[in-house]
């Protein structure tokens, strides 16, 4: 869900004198690394951004489980990947909490991993709250046809790939839904959007749209 907070985190966070990022400039992200990784180019930039979001998710649901079963070897596994991906977008706040995760976990020092767990997962939801946001301000910005209305088959399509939880058949079907604007239906493409993110297939599922 994008808060206002959330809006107010997809800013302008470079200095007066220095290079102005603009939409790339992201809380939680070093916005002058950004812009030597992606060379200003945002193209690049939103799709990593978006695949990030989408596998981090899913990554602190397993990160939750593993803890609750005090699984710290694969923990450790786990909360290492998120630690390289996070540093691959330059969000080198929550890279260093996942990283003090990891050598607790590789420690085998349950204790510290416990007590440092929640925290982490503030961090990354915080960040990921502030990704959401510049991807969803982004996607409004794009140039995309009018259609009156999203195309049932295309919402059929989705919900039976949500139903085998088909990970390439629901983004393949909600690029081409999102690469409109509709007369009736926006909203429902946002709300699609929202469930996907955040692994929600059940509602999508159950839901009443055609």
């Amino acid at each position: 869900m994008r808060t206002k907070a959330g809006m107010r985190q997809a800013t302008n966070l470079a200095g007066p004198g220095g290079p102005q990022p603009g939409s790339m400039a992201i809380s939680g992200l070093d916005a002058h690394r950004v812009l030597e990784l992606f060379d200003g180019n945002e193209k690049v930039f939103f799709e990593i951004l978006r695949s990030y979001a989408m596998s981090t998710r899913q990554l602190l649901e397993t990160l939750d489980r593993l803890l609750e079963s005090e699984n710290i070897e694969e923990y450790a596994i786990v909360i290492h990947g998120i630690k390289g991906a996070s540093r691959g977008i330059c969000a080198q706040k929550t890279g260093r909490a996942a990283e003090l995760l990891e050598l607790a976990a590789k420690a085998g020092d349950r204790a510290a991993v416990k007590s440092r767990h929640s925290a982490f997962v503030r961090i990354a939801k915080a960040l990921l709250e502030a990704i959401d946001a510049a991807l969803f301000i982004h996607d409004a910005g794009i140039q995309r046809p009018v259609a009156a209305k999203p195309d049932a088959a295309l919402l059929r399509e989705l919900r039976k790939a949500c139903a085998r939880f088909d990970m390439d058949g629901v983004d393949r079907v909600m690029a081409r839904l999102e690469s409109f604007r509709y007369e009736r239906g926006n909203a429902t493409i946002i709300w699609l959007r929202e469930q996907i993110n955040h692994m929600a297939f059940e509602k999508i599922i159950g839901s009443e749209w055609p």
